[in-house]
């Protein structure tokens, strides 16, 4: 049969061409229409997985599981840090001490040179602690750091302590700021110094000073048992990350 008339017909319906084929037979009758084809400006949408429900605590598993093994090793690692810090600084207090003693022939003591020698420490209520008591480790703070230039009339700076280190709460709660003028332990306890002030080349004088088992304990160490360290002329000791644990405590000999 002989189609007199082909053609194809476009045209866009919401955003899509539309095309359709048209023709007429030679008798005038019903068209011969093709299918409707469309085409499409907008690019397919393919559809994405999300994450499980599954999925999603297996991650939350494998974290908490990091964690717990981390957490111990990183406690660990920071506690080193502080003991290595607390080793460092009582090696520069020693070391200071020493400067002052061939600078002044004496211990930067206020009053005590040439007495038995004593443990300086912070600030604990209580005898022999009262506040005008000069067996404190600040006394020591200031003449080494230059404050008090009566013991250090050269006004030489033989030791520099950080704001940080001389802020924070000990084991007593007791709290220390910079105007107190102690050097604390990385853990917030004075250091304690002890020296030779009686001048015997050695050092004693820990019991009745040191908390809890402490004081026995170094003068059960003692190379006699006596409580004296020979040939030491300053010690400087910290109470460590456990006060009162004897495995915990550093000394700096």
């Amino acid at each position: 049969m002989e189609v007199r008339k082909i053609g194809v017909m476009e045209w866009w319906s919401n955003g899509v061409m539309r095309m359709r084929m048209i023709g007429h037979r030679k008798s005038g009758r019903t068209s011969l229409r093709s299918p409707i084809l469309q085409h499409s400006n907008t690019p397919a949408l393919h559809s994405s997985s999300g994450v499980t429900l599954v999925e999603l605590l297996v991650v939350i598993v494998i974290i908490a599981t990091l964690a717990a093994i981390l957490t111990p090793v990183i406690i660990r690692a920071l506690e080193r840090a502080d003991v290595a810090k607390a080793k460092s600084d009582m090696a520069s207090i020693v070391t200071a001490i020493q400067a002052y003693y061939r600078e002044y022939g004496i211990m930067p003591t206020l009053d005590t040179n040439g007495d038995p020698d004593y443990t300086f420490a912070g600030k604990e209520g209580g005898a022999p602690f009262t506040t005008i008591n000069p067996k404190r480790q600040h006394t020591i703070m200031d003449i080494l750091r230059g404050i008090n230039t009566t013991n250090n009339p050269r006004r030489i700076i033989f030791l520099e302590v950080p704001d940080s280190s001389m802020t924070g709460t000990d084991r007593n709660n007791a709290t220390y700021v910079p105007a107190d003028g102690y050097y604390l332990d990385p853990w917030g306890n004075p250091y304690f110094i002890v020296m030779d002030t009686d001048f015997d080349d050695q050092i004693g004088g820990f019991n009745g000073v040191l908390p809890g088992a402490l004081g026995p304990h170094i003068i059960s160490i003692s190379p006699h048992g006596t409580g004296t360290f020979p040939g030491l002329k300053v010690g400087v000791m910290s109470l460590g990350p456990s006060p009162g644990n004897t495995n915990s405590f550093i000394k700096s000999w």
